[in-house]
């Protein structure tokens, strides 16, 4: 049994294929997949780890993982009766990334970044940030979106029969009891 490389997940994030034209390469299919996977890739871009790769079939353009996440030209079509925001996530935002769409219930979207950008994403035109809570240090960012977040959560109605954590709670215990 080999030991686990310390790191490792970053560095398969790191040399995430995110050019179409490499990822067809890699998989040996033919170069005319590559310019619609171009166009639709600007609306929703590729990125998938090069270990997911590697489970594909070579040569195989209706391989099911690849189809995963191969942008394809048919995702730009406008159809009747789509939404860009299928769950109605945007009514149900508190704070960034805090949705709020259950009583007792709230959901904290950690970070904006996925290891692979599946195809079928419903959540692929999520405002995953707001420009003003970006700040040239990435841990400030994620640190003013979770106080934004807890405050948020601290102001939503409490109920007897679920549990909140403020953002008191946050730094110490997670399991009080929410009072009514």
């Amino acid at each position: 049994m080999s030991a686990v490389q310390p790191w490792r997940w970053q560095r398969e994030l790191a040399e995430a294929v995110t050019d179409p034209r490499e990822l067809l390469a890699i998989l040996g299919l033919p170069e005319s997949l590559a310019e619609p996977a171009e166009r639709a890739g600007k609306a929703f871009s590729l990125r998938v780890t090069r270990s997911f790769i590697a489970r594909m079939s070579r040569g195989d353009p209706n391989d099911p993982l690849l189809r995963q996440v191969l942008p394809v030209g048919d995702e730009l079509a406008e159809i009747a009766g789509y939404s860009a925001d299928p769950l109605e996530e945007g009514a149900a935002r508190r704070a960034p990334q805090l949705l709020h769409k259950y009583t007792g219930r709230a959901l904290l979207i950690a970070t904006e970044a996925c290891a692979i950008h599946c195809r079928y994403c419903f959540r692929r035109e999520f405002p995953y940030t707001v420009p003003e809570t970006r700040v040239s240090c990435p841990g400030l960012t994620v640190m003013r979106t979770a106080r934004l977040a807890w405050v948020a959560v601290a102001s939503l109605p409490r109920h007897s029969a679920g549990t909140l954590a403020s953002a008191h709670d946050f730094r110490g215990s997670l399991s009080r009891k929410a009072r009514t």
